[in-house]
């Protein structure tokens, strides 16, 4: 697989912008690298290291940081930046073995567009999971 503890130390500076108290666009930027990084890594271990899966994370970072942040100011800007990445992800069609990363990028989407506090485990969530699983799309 050719993980390294470096590739994964890479996960961990995303987290760490976010210790800072001031959690500007640069901050954000970091944050949201920090799902690009974890995105490829899975994919390599996922067996399919050439699809172009970065920005899916980087958008899927900065909606769960939209959705889970204390702050409404940084929630609001988590989820706009997050809904910019998302809308020219590269990806249209999931590979069969990327569908797991596909589905919580869909989710990301979802998360991303609203603002209405819904549930992480809600019925129609799942269904779109299940629909992507299927499909790819």
């Amino acid at each position: 697989m050719g993980l390294t503890g470096v590739a994964l130390s890479e996960i961990e500076d995303g987290w760490a912008a976010l210790l800072e108290t001031d959690l500007d666009d640069s901050a954000l930027a970091r944050h949201a690298q920090r799902g690009s990084n974890l995105f490829a890594l899975a994919a390599r271990i996922l067996g399919d290291p050439a699809t172009p899966v970065a920005a899916a994370g980087e958008g899927w970072a900065l909606a769960d940081l939209g959705h889970r942040h204390s702050a409404p100011d940084v929630q609001k800007r988590a989820r706009q930046k997050a809904r910019g990445i998302l809308a020219v992800a590269p990806i249209a069609i999931w590979p069969k073995r990327l569908r797991p990363l596909g589905m919580l990028a869909v989710l990301a989407r979802k998360d991303a567009a609203h603002n209405d506090g819904r549930r992480q485990g809600a019925p129609g969530r799942l269904l779109r999971m299940l629909a992507l699983r299927l499909t790819g799309r």
